[in-house]
């Protein structure tokens, strides 16, 4: 089925380049690894093996499906590394990958990401069961893949707006973040909007604090509005919160920090 082929073209390249390292043994057991944790956490083996060997996650488990990310697997990791040490299998196999080394590494998250979205479409009554099915029907095997990575991506991005859409509402109600995200409010909000925003900060000792929090409210969504990274080759990333450059993935701005950013403009 295409929709497994993406992935299985990824964990191939991924292979390959273990194998040109000067330890490709430890490389491939982390491919063999997180291939076996997201296999079992799509078919539905890894509730039972969670269940005996990591209950205090079981809670992420109970929901079907249960959606292949980088903290299930490495919960699934934990679990199948206590079941070794309980059947004193030692030393465990089962070192990792933690959810920290799959998202520092891209290579390993591109995969975790795709796996998720062929997960995805293949939920039966999803819309995107019919896209897939429109893929399939591509003659030219390297133009259907390339559309299916494109797919993936922009479900990715879609994920990434909503939470950042919801996100957003929690941090300022007042903030109409559809015109924004359109590009009608980044510079130029509505004289009402504005009114609403200033309304809502607490007195500063100094002058001109309204004025400056409406500034920095501007930076935060600027920082995490993907439209308008675009322009200058950086991206959001919702899922750690941090900015990067979109195809060398340097961190421009990190979570902390805009966590820290996010943190004064809601106490202002």
């Amino acid at each position: 089925m295409m929709s497994e082929l993406l992935s299985t073209l990824i964990m191939t390249r991924l292979r390959e380049a273990a194998d040109k390292l000067v330890r490709p043994k430890e490389r491939n057991g982390t491919l063999d690894r997180l291939t076996e944790a997201c296999n079992d956490i799509a078919n539905g083996k890894a509730r039972a093996i969670i269940k005996e060997g990591l209950p205090d996650a079981e809670v992420s488990y109970r929901r079907s499906p249960v959606l292949i990310k980088p903290p299930r697997v490495e919960e699934y990791v934990s679990a199948r590394r206590a079941l070794d040490v309980k059947a004193r299998r030692m030393p465990s196999n089962w070192t990792g990958p933690t959810a920290t080394t799959i998202r520092k590494d891209t290579t390993l998250l591109e995969y975790v990401r795709v796996r998720e979205q062929e997960q995805a479409a293949l939920a039966p009554g999803k819309v995107s069961q019919s896209v897939d099915q429109t893929l399939d029907s591509v003659e030219d095997m390297a133009l259907r893949t390339e559309l299916r990575f494109v797919l993936a991506h922009a479900r990715q991005a879609e994920q990434d707006l909503r939470r950042l859409k919801e996100g957003m509402r929690r941090m300022r109600p007042t903030i109409d973040i559809d015109s924004l995200i359109a590009g009608r409010g980044a510079v130029e909000m509505p004289k009402s909007l504005e009114v609403a925003a200033v309304s809502g900060v607490r007195a500063l000792p100094h002058e001109g604090s309204e004025e400056d929090f409406k500034q920095a409210l501007i930076v935060v969504l600027k920082l995490t509005d993907p439209k308008f990274l675009s322009k200058f080759g950086l991206e959001f990333n919702a899922e750690f919160g941090n900015v990067v450059e979109r195809k060398t993935r340097f961190e421009l701005i990190t979570t902390n920090e805009l966590v820290a950013l996010r943190t004064i403009v809601a106490k202002c």
